[in-house]
């Protein structure tokens, strides 16, 4: 199954991308332990994120690294996380992933939040379950959790319990396909950008979705989204299943 995510790492070589700099990007991840040998072949992927789509995404990681930490907005209810739209998702991701971190950390900030009745772990799943229970949601959330400045819980070997709890908990096409996302987008964005430092934003980020997609890989469905995402970087569409048909979609 690590080819599946190695594919997905694989098919950003985008159409504006030299195949030296996609080289480069593939030996870069190769030493980090993200992709595995079978991965490095080159190819010319059929089906390619729009420019649009990947500035678009550019912009929005752009705005959350140059963004000050720290917030004195209150932590949003179950109710707000359950249903408000995405770009208000976009703040209480802010609160929700400080709350994780500090209950990660372990610091006065999180026993200072127990005080308040908000750093329960078990309150904070409840919190991210919320929150990940519809799209608006997962992509607010994710866009604050995957493009975090600094070390965060996201740079962590493994997907932080409470989140991990979370994400298994909820409803699951909607987060694979995000989850998915969040890896192709990010490591397009790194062929794209002039900025080093832009580009080294995104590697990050990528590298961050990675460890979230590894994370729900037994969810139903994570594997089969992998495998589709893969025959449509190939070419290989020949049976137009639902979950192909879709990627299409997105890469048109």
């Amino acid at each position: 199954m690590q080819n599946s995510i190695s594919s997905l790492t694989a098919i950003t070589s985008c159409r504006h991308l030299n195949m030296n700099l996609y080289s480069t990007l593939t030996i870069t991840l190769l030493k980090t332990a993200i992709l595995v040998p079978a991965a490095v072949s080159p190819f010319s992927p059929k089906y390619l994120p729009t420019r649009g789509k990947l500035m678009n995404y550019a912009g929005i990681a752009t705005k959350l690294f140059d963004s000050p930490s720290g917030s004195d907005t209150t932590m949003p209810t179950i109710e707000q996380l359950s249903s408000d739209p995405f770009m208000k998702q976009l703040g209480h991701a802010t609160e929700v992933v400080s709350l994780l971190r500090s209950i990660c950390e372990g610091g006065d900030e999180a026993a200072s939040a127990t005080e308040k009745g908000v750093a329960d772990e078990e309150l904070l799943i409840d919190l991210l379950k919320a929150q990940l229970s519809h799209s608006d949601g997962i992509r607010g959330f994710f866009v604050s959790y995957l493009t975090g400045d600094g070390v965060t819980p996201a740079d962590a070997d493994e997907v932080p319990p409470p989140l991990l709890s979370a994400m298994n908990s909820v409803e699951t096409e909607k987060l694979i396909s995000l989850a998915c996302m969040n890896v192709i987008m990010p490591t397009a964005m790194v062929t794209m950008h002039e900025d080093p430092e832009l580009a080294n934003n995104s590697l990050k980020t990528s590298k961050r979705g990675i460890k979230v997609l590894k994370g729900i890989l037994d969810k139903p469905g994570a594997k089969e989204q992998c495998e589709a995402i893969r025959n449509v970087a190939i070419g290989n569409i020949e049976l137009k299943d639902g979950s192909t048909k879709y990627w299409i979609e997105f890469f048109e």
